[in-house]
């Protein structure tokens, strides 16, 4: 393999621990998937990013630390308001606890509805069994195109003392640091129906088949085995991780991925092996991952490293990946950045899209209390694919503590993403400013910013925005976001607003229910002002 090596190293102060969004280092918000379809409409978030938050926050699937890697930290807000049965926002889509004393069944129901004319609907149906060690859930979706089906279907078993664990259907693992095995999200379409085919192979990204876990003599022994599959495509993998729980032999991971073209008969074989090792000191801890890649179109390798390190006043996480030129992956979720690109495989005639071939990059994240009222943020990532396509974000905030419940911050983000080639010559900038106030006594939480933005091709945009939750026993939760993310500065006029109200209230101690009116004004549609009404029900018996 040869290695191109970047050193990436920045002296910050300061830098607060966030958990980035796809690696982009940006902290945004987004309370349920209306509002990650609208940073996807004002181009905050890729359409690839949209793709994968949107089915994060509505297929509840076993969570895992690592999906929230996934994910801007602020998604899972914490102090949004005080964690109540009304506070159901992306914590409690990841983090429920599980029922280990009685058996308990929670039917959920969403549906949503443009307010006009030709008013279209979305509902999603989501029924989830627990009893003492075993939980099953199953999902059914329609968006507001009219496609209808199965994104979800597992039944699992987790022993009392988690020492064995199988799950059959949908489910998302990581092995490591996921070279071989992570969340790959979506490469294959699927059935646009409820029917046999939607049941069996649901439109989901993750994995579906089977996975056990198994503790025993001091090592742990993991598998997968997963089969998706459309009209014309299918993906098989088989793949296992052998650990040793006494931490003294690096874990073994292997991998066989099979990609077939259904009309042609024809496949195309992929096998990864793979080394991962988890360094602690008293500190911090460091892993690393070193995968070796081999297929009949070209062998390939990849190195990881993923580390942390924590002292009195400074947190520091860091990650490098430096991934081959051939490198496929199919289903791995390790960490890289935005650039991407297709990659054809020849004998099956199908392309995947690759955030990894031949791309080197690191990223470096600090945080440091300056004071007992003052700390500061700063990260950094940067990145490059065959030398001719680079990317780099840098974020900076410093935050001042007013009051035990009172905080003002500054920030700034610059991304920067270039692509130089013969047939392919673009430029990518975006920077924005923001000063916040955030202010969060007893059962109320009030978020709100002024915001300067420039994106290339863009005009220059000032926004304001404002949030407000307030909890209270007779109303239940009140929950009101005004966003006017784009006013021209040329112009001087709004091109872009959207805001809601919500109410969450709980009828009785097992039935809670809320309400949702949302608007949408945006200068260049041709429907300028949009108006959708939702309604989430949650009943557990």
């Amino acid at each position: 393999m040869k290695i191109k090596f970047t050193f990436l190293f920045l002296l910050f102060l300061y830098t607060t621990e966030f958990v980035w969004g796809i690696q982009q280092i940006e902290t945004v918000v987004f309370p349920s998937e209306d509002e990650i379809a609208e940073a996807c409409s004002l181009g905050e978030i890729s359409f690839e990013q949209f793709l994968i938050l949107t089915e994060l926050i509505a297929n509840r699937v076993n969570p895992s630390s690592f999906l929230l890697e996934e994910i801007p930290r602020d998604l899972l807000r914490f102090d949004t308001a005080k964690t109540t049965s009304n506070n159901l926002e992306q914590m409690q889509y990841f983090l429920e606890s599980r029922n280990q004393k009685k058996a308990s069944v929670t039917i959920r129901n969403q549906y949503s509805s443009y307010l006009n004319e030709e008013a279209r609907s979305r509902y999603q149906s989501s029924v989830t069994f627990q009893k003492e060690q075993f939980e099953f859930n199953s999902i059914i979706r329609k968006e507001f195109s009219g496609r209808e089906r199965f994104t979800i279907r597992y039944l699992a078993y987790i022993s009392q003392d988690r020492k064995r664990t199988v799950i059959a259907g949908n489910f998302s693992k990581r092995f490591g640091l996921g070279g071989i095995i992570g969340y790959r999200s979506k490469i294959l379409s699927y059935s646009d129906n409820i029917d046999t085919e939607s049941f069996l192979f649901p439109d989901y990204g993750g994995f579906n088949g089977l996975y056990a876990k198994v503790n025993k003599s001091g090592y742990a022994f993991q598998s997968v085995i997963s089969y998706h599959r459309n009209s014309n495509f299918s993906i098989f993998t088989n793949a296992f991780m052998l650990s040793d729980n006494n931490k003294n032999l690096p874990s073994l991971i292997v991998g066989l991925h099979a990609l077939k073209n259904r009309s042609l008969n024809n496949n195309f074989y992929d096998i990864k092996t793979g080394l991962y090792k988890n360094f602690k000191y008293t500190n911090g801890q460091i892993s690393t991952e070193l995968v070796a890649e081999f297929n009949k179109q070209n062998n390939s390798s990849a190195l990881l490293i993923d580390g942390k390190h924590k002292s009195k006043k400074l947190y520091l996480t860091y990650a490098f990946w430096n991934y081959g030129e051939a490198y496929l992956n199919i289903a791995g979720g390790s960490k890289t950045s935005l650039i991407s690109e297709y990659v054809t495989i020849d004998n099956i005639k199908q392309s995947i899209l690759s955030k990894r071939s031949n791309q080197t990059g690191g990223l470096i994240k600090t945080k440091l209390r300056v004071s007992t009222n003052w700390q500061i943020d700063i990260a950094s990532l940067y990145a490059y694919k065959n030398s001719d396509t680079t990317e780099m974000q840098l974020f900076t905030q410093l935050t001042r503590k007013l009051s035990a419940s009172a905080k003002i911050s500054i920030d700034v983000l610059h991304r920067n993403k270039n692509r130089n080639k013969l047939t392919d010559n673009t430029s990518y900038r975006k920077n924005q400013s923001r000063l916040m106030l955030v202010y969060n006594p007893d059962n109320l939480y009030v978020r709100s910013y002024i915001q300067y933005s420039h994106k290339t091709d863009k005009p220059r945009y000032v926004g304001f925005f404002s949030e407000i939750k307030q909890y209270s026993k007779n109303y239940g939760l009140l929950h009101l976001w005004l966003s006017l993310s784009e006013i021209n500065s040329n112009t001087k006029q709004l091109d872009y607003f959207y805001g809601f109200i919500k109410n969450e209230i709980d009828l009785f101690d097992s039935l809670s229910v809320s309400f949702k009116l949302s608007h949408r004004y945006k200068r260049s549609a041709t429907d300028k002002n949009v108006n959708q009404f939702s309604l989430n029900m949650n009943w557990q018996i």
